[in-house]
């Protein structure tokens, strides 16, 4: 995940404070242009591919965060349920989607969770939605193998049919 931070987002308000006078009071432009420049750093969009290790085979899945509050999760044939208490298919997005309630979910069943993050495109998140979308629900084996579809060689990651191998290739993917 990419960050930015305020000094680089608005470095030049910090030029213009240092030119006023310290007797003259800021004018109500100048403290909301200062706010905004201290506002949270800008999140960029990432995808995040989930290795959990669950004591058997494990089991793998994709989270998109597109940066704007719209996520989507790619679970195959997982067994996550969202809070809502509703799971219609391997495929959620808004807060069904919240990779930290799907990370609380499994790590209250003491199971472990990685977390590979890679800095990919707007158009290859797109692109990896989609095929997710297209691939839809599967049976129990092929988790691994369907999270490794719908990146299909996204930042030089190569498929697998175990989630510990797609793990390993995501920690070692290069998205530049």
């Amino acid at each position: 995940m990419s960050y930015v931070s305020p000094i680089q987002q608005k470095q030049s308000i910090v030029d213009l404070l240092k030119d006023k006078p310290s007797n003259v009071p800021l004018s109500e432009k100048d403290v909301a242009a200062f706010s905004k420049a201290l506002a949270p750093p800008l999140q960029l969009a990432e995808t995040t591919v989930i290795e959990l290790i669950d004591g058997g085979p494990g089991h793998a899945a994709l989270h998109i965060d597109d940066g704007k509050g719209s996520p989507f999760l790619y679970d195959p044939a997982g067994s996550y349920m969202p809070k809502n208490g509703v799971r219609s298919s391997d495929l959620m997005s808004g807060e069904d989607a919240s990779l930290a309630n799907y990370t609380k979910f499994w790590q209250d069943r003491k199971d472990t969770v990685h977390l590979h993050k890679l800095d990919t495109t707007p158009a290859q998140e797109q692109a990896i939605m989609k095929r997710a979308e297209q691939i839809g629900s599967v049976p129990a084996p092929l988790c691994a193998s369907s999270v490794s579809k719908a990146l299909d060689g996204v930042c030089g990651i190569e498929g697998s049919i175990w989630p510990s191998t797609l793990g390993e290739n995501a920690e070692h993917a290069n998205c530049k």
